[in-house]
Parts: C-alpha cells; structure tokens; sequence
C-alpha cells in the first residue's frame, strides 16, 4: 500500500467509518489535502477489508467513530442504544 501522511490515513478512516463512498472520500482527499488518492486505495483502509493492513490505532479509531455517529457497540459492532 502506498504511504499516506497519517493525517490523511485518520481522514480515510474516519470517513469509512461513517458510511461514505470511497469514490467520495477520493474526490474529498484531492480537494482538501491537495493529494491523489485511488477508490482502492481509500478501500484498503476499512478495517472489514483487511485490518491486519491496519494499524491499531486507526483501527480503534474506526470503532470509536462507529460508536459516536452509529451508535454502534465498540466491541460487537451492534447498536448499543435502544
């Protein structure tokens, strides 16, 4: 996988987190950090595609995000709220 600054890898993450297109978040890469970025590319950053390619920390940061905009359980990946 192509080096990324890890201000963007966060961007990535949080934006795959939140149910956003890949294609999208490509577009929204160029526009806001003046960088060139692949749909695959931004795919290889969802940790349900291969999160032994992801570091934990963006790992857990997928999660978190999942839990504050979905409501989603950190652990199980269900919704906690009722």
């Amino acid at each position: 996988m192509k080096e990324l600054p890890f201000q963007i890898e966060r961007f990535l993450v949080k934006q795959l987190a939140c149910g956003r297109a890949p294609a999208a978040i490509a577009e929204d890469v160029q526009a806001q950090f003046l960088r060139t970025v692949e749909a695959d590319q931004v795919r290889a950053y969802d940790p349900d595609a291969d999160g032994s390619a992801l570091h934990s920390d963006l790992r857990e940061l997928y999660r978190r995000t999942r839990f504050d905009v979905l409501g989603e359980d950190e652990q199980a990946g269900k919704p906690a709220r009722s």
